[in-house]
């Protein structure tokens, strides 16, 4: 099946009601149905998965390759055990991670030409850097592979502790830690950056500050 790109995805319907179908009509086996789902999440998991692979090619080859293994695989998705987003947000965390073993992690000088270089992308590419500023990608970028992910998910796909707990497969306790040591880390290198002193610098809720509106979540 052909790459999806973002004015596909926005054609996607994304009522509960019309995805339900979607799900039950792929499951007999329809690709059409399948690509409609799919494109529903096209443009979350390459916001997902930018951040964690640091390149907007990468990230789009990894759903690319999230798609065609979740097509394989959905006679092994059970609804009744949950969502399909939980689901493809999983496989597409496992895609990224086989990507990050083949090659050695991109540092944050590295990685901001990359954010940079995407600015004269291609005009399918304008809504994902509307999400992504260079100033949070490079701080992003300097954090462990855990903190990383926790607060892409939370603030980039508005997810809960209990979503992002059934992706990362790991307790929401450690989901709320790491979102807690990973909003401080990011505060503490903010005010390294620009030369705060630590008293004078953004607390550990600055990404409300930094993030595009509406994108930050409580």
């Amino acid at each position: 099946m052909q790459r999806m790109n973002s004015t596909q995805a926005s054609m996607a319907s994304n009522s509960p009601a019309d995805r339900q179908h979607l799900i039950e009509r792929a499951c007999q086996g329809d690709p059409e149905a399948y690509g409609q789902l799919f494109m529903n999440y096209y443009v979350a998991l390459v916001r997902y998965a930018w951040p964690m692979l640091g390149v907007q090619e990468d990230a789009e080859d990894a759903v690319h390759d999230a798609f065609l293994k979740s097509w394989q695989r959905l006679d092994r998705f059970d609804g009744r055990k949950g969502q399909y987003s939980t689901w493809i947000f999983a496989i597409t965390r496992n895609c990224c991670l086989d990507r990050l073993r083949q090659r050695k992690r991109l540092d944050g000088k590295e990685l901001s030409e990359n954010v940079a270089e995407t600015r004269t992308a291609d005009p399918a590419a304008a809504a994902l850097r509307n999400d992504c500023c260079e100033e949070v990608f490079v701080l992003l970028s300097r954090l462990s592979d855990a903190f990383r992910e926790t607060l892409v998910l939370h603030y980039w796909n508005e997810m809960s502790v209990k979503e992002i707990a059934d992706v990362t497969q790991t307790s929401a306790s450690n989901v709320k830690s790491r979102l807690s040591r990973g909003r401080t880390q990011l505060a503490d290198m903010y005010r390294q950056r620009h030369g705060y002193a630590e008293e004078a610098g953004p607390s550990a809720g600055f990404l409300r500050d930094l993030l595009p509106a509406g994108l930050a979540a409580s």
